[in-house]
C-alpha cells in the first residue's frame, strides 16, 4: 500500500515570476536544492512580506533524457516589472493528480509514485508529458515540510 493519496483537481492558470535552471535527473536534487537557496533570499522582491505560497515547476524538455527546466517562483502579476535576474512563466488552467507530500525527504518517493506506480493503477486517467508538473508549497511550509505535488492529467 502507497504513503501517498492522489486525487484529481481542475487548477486556475498561475502567472508566475522566479529564477530557473536546466537539468537533469541526475543533478537536479543539487540543482533545485541550490536554486532555491539562491530563489529564497529574493522572494521579498517579488512579494513583500510574508508568509508567501511559492512554486516549484518543471518543464519538460526531453522525457527520454530526462531534461527539464526547474522553476522557483512566486505567483505575481503578468507586466509588472521584473527585478533584476528573474524571468516570467505561466501554469495552465487544467486537470491535475494531486499528491500531497509530508516533507522534502519524501520528494523522490513521491515523483517516483506519480510516474510510475500511480498511473498503472488509473483506468479513468492518463499523464500528460505536455504540460509542467509543480510542487506547491503553502504560506507555512517551513513550518509543516508539507507540500503538494501536482501531475497534469487527462481523462481516458
Amino acid at each position: 500500500m502507497s504513503q501517498f493519496t492522489v486525487t484529481i483537481e481542475e487548477r486556475r492558470a498561475v502567472h508566475l515570476a522566479g529564477m530557473f535552471i536546466h537539468t537533469d535527473m541526475q543533478k537536479c536534487q543539487n540543482d533545485c536544492h541550490t536554486l532555491w537557496d539562491a530563489f529564497a533570499p529574493r522572494m521579498g522582491e517579488l512579494c513583500p512580506g510574508e508568509p508567501r505560497e511559492s512554486y516549484g515547476v518543471s518543464f519538460p524538455i526531453d522525457a527520454a533524457a530526462g531534461s527539464f527546466t526547474y522553476w522557483a517562483a512566486l505567483e505575481f502579476p503578468a507586466g509588472n516589472p521584473l527585478p533584476q535576474g528573474m524571468a516570467e512563466t505561466a501554469l495552465p488552467a487544467g486537470l491535475y493528480a494531486a499528491c500531497p507530500v509530508a516533507g522534502l525527504d519524501d520528494i523522490l518517493a513521491a515523483y517516483t509514485h506519480m510516474y510510475t506506480e500511480w498511473p498503472t493503477t488509473q483506468s479513468s486517467y492518463a499523464l500528460r508529458h505536455d504540460t509542467p508538473c509543480y510542487e506547491f508549497y503553502s504560506a507555512d511550509h517551513l513550518k509543516t515540510g508539507a507540500f503538494t505535488l501536482y501531475i497534469p492529467v487527462a481523462a481516458k
